[in-house]
């Protein structure tokens, strides 16, 4: 009822039975049900559930694109940073300078574009 009220059902064909005047007379519901089940305020939102589930993906296959875009990103970068400090390991070279931020490990992932 209160999806009505607030916009949230927009169906043309609105059937007062469930959805304004509410439910209540349950000595009636195996016949009730059945009369709202062929009502065409019924049909048109089946129709949409249906036609809504055909042209969205689902949640969790969202999700699960982002989380292995991330897995695949992080993998990049952790790769990089193996390899950077290898570098420095074989040249002999010391990954911290005077300033953190300004040390020959942070300039060569800075130089290979890493983001850190």
């Amino acid at each position: 009822m209160a999806a009505k009220k607030t916009g949230k059902i927009g169906n043309t064909k609105v059937d007062g039975f469930f959805i304004s005047d509410g439910f209540s007379n349950w000595k009636q519901g195996p016949v009730k049900f059945w009369k709202h089940d062929g009502s065409e305020c019924h049909k048109e939102t089946v129709e949409r559930l249906v036609t809504l589930t055909a042209t969205t993906r689902d949640v969790g296959e969202t999700l699960s694109a982002g989380h292995a875009k991330e897995k695949a990103d992080n993998r990049k970068q952790l790769l990089q940073i193996l390899r950077s400090i290898r570098f420095l390991a074989r040249q002999g070279i010391a990954l911290r300078g005077h300033d953190d931020d300004e040390g020959n490990f942070m300039q060569l992932l800075q130089h290979h574009g890493c983001v850190l």
